[in-house]
């Protein structure tokens, strides 16, 4: 099977569409890293009884993460990028009920 050539409209195309999506999640990126599933933020849920049962879920399949366990690996995301790249925000987060 032979490739065939990229145009250079295909290619403008293709770019455009990656420089979207860099723009896009930019854009998601305001408030500093944030725990992820399936390229969106977490939604935070919090333990009315103060036992420690906060945590976060994906809208889109439902899996669930405590709190620690979700800023963990927002960290370690974190510290994977270049030093550029890295936010000099941390968002606050305690256990403090307020």
């Amino acid at each position: 099977m032979t490739e065939q050539p990229i145009t250079f409209e295909d290619e403008a195309r293709y770019f455009k569409v990656l420089a979207d999506y860099n723009d896009l999640m930019r854009s998601l990126d305001v408030g500093g890293p944030v725990p992820m599933c399936h390229f969106t933020a977490m939604t935070f849920h919090s333990d009315d009884s103060y036992s420690g049962g906060d945590g976060y879920s994906c809208e889109h399949c439902g899996h669930s993460e405590d709190s620690d366990t979700a800023w963990a690996k927002v960290r370690a995301r974190k510290a994977k990028l270049p030093a550029a790249a890295r936010p000099n925000t941390e968002p606050a987060h305690d256990k403090a009920p307020f």
